[in-house]
């Protein structure tokens, strides 16, 4: 009985150790269970990766460099010239170019949006030979040095000259190869490209129009006229004509209002401005009217523009062109 009794006490002793172990198992298991679900109460300490947001205009290092062009490329030529105010390009940098005037801020080229460019057209004149030192006219510069200008409406403004013996209708070529050296190498916005001709300088840019309808969002046309033959169903973009009431030269037997007439039979917006008791010189009433500029700025090129190759191979883009209303002194 005794040697019985020890046997059955070693026994219930090892079952006592085994059940022992197995409930030890057991609470660890429910344990680890229960560490694997998310407690409500307690505040979650995964550290948060948040996503890098930066604007549009912003480059990955936060230092833009998207408009400096390569060390030694022709656009460095160009770039130089951005100084905030005019500077004066003697000799064409295009091989088939032309001399010019060129206005931009230094912030332009430091950002990655583009910008509008006004390429302003001169009429004949003497000091617009190489042979003498030529300046931006005041119709020109009334683009960039009146209060607010820039910040209101930022762009660039070229005025190309012509040189001894030259004249716009022989200067065509070199009128666009200088153009495409400007877009290739500045911050434009090819969609907002406008012209402003004045004299002879308006006969040019009519003949720009027909003959690149696809580069221009807009011009402005002062004291000139082309035959509406020459015009009527190849213009594209809208056209605002300014002429002084006593230019009777310019409105010969009342010429330019029945151009205005033809132009806007066709659909075209086309507007005509007429500048009382003044002649042939209303250039600068036209380049300092905030009608002209609140209205140039928000045309857009054509819809339909398509991509075009130019004369040297150059291809160029579509863009959008939203109708505005005129002024109290247009007539529509």
């Amino acid at each position: 009985t005794s040697r019985l009794t020890q046997f059955q006490l070693r026994v219930l002793g090892s079952s006592a150790a085994a059940l022992l172990i197995i409930a030890m198992l057991s609470f660890a298991f429910r344990r680890g269970s229960n560490d694997q679900k998310p407690d409500n109460n307690t505040a979650d300490t995964t550290p948060v990766i948040k996503e890098e947001v930066r604007h549009e205009d912003t480059p990955p290092d936060g230092k833009d460099t998207s408009q400096q062009p390569p060390a030694g490329s022709k656009a460095t030529e160009y770039h130089a010239l951005v100084k905030g105010s005019f500077q004066h390009q003697a000799t064409a940098i295009e091989e088939d170019g032309l001399p010019f005037w060129l206005s931009g801020e230094p912030t332009m080229l430091k950002s990655q949006r583009r910008y509008p460019l006004v390429i302003v057209l001169h009429q004949l004149r003497k000091d617009a030979k190489t042979d003498a030192l030529p300046g931006p006219q005041e119709m020109t510069k009334a683009w960039t040095v009146q209060p607010g200008m820039q910040k209101t409406f930022p762009c660039f403004v070229v005025q190309p000259y012509l040189g001894k013996n030259v004249n716009w209708q022989t200067a065509r070529q070199q009128l666009d190869a200088t153009l495409l050296g400007l877009f290739e190498s500045l911050p434009i916005d090819r969609n907002r490209v406008y012209l402003f001709g004045y004299g002879n300088g308006g006969k040019a840019a009519f003949e720009a129009l027909v003959r690149r309808p696809n580069w221009y969002a807009a011009s402005v046309i002062v004291s000139s006229y082309s035959p509406v033959s020459q015009l009527k169903g190849k213009l594209k973009s809208p056209v605002w004509m300014w002429i002084g009431s006593q230019d009777k030269a310019t409105n010969a037997r009342g010429r330019v209002p029945k151009l205005k007439k033809a132009l806007k039979a066709t659909g075209l917006d086309v507007r005509l401005t007429v500048v009382p008791e003044v002649g042939f010189n209303c250039q600068n009433t036209a380049a300092t009217s905030q009608e002209v500029r609140k209205w140039l700025f928000a045309q857009r090129r054509p819809p339909k523009a398509t991509e075009e190759k130019n004369s040297v191979g150059r291809s160029k883009q579509p863009g959008q062109q939203p109708q505005r209303k005129s002024d109290e002194n247009t007539t529509d």
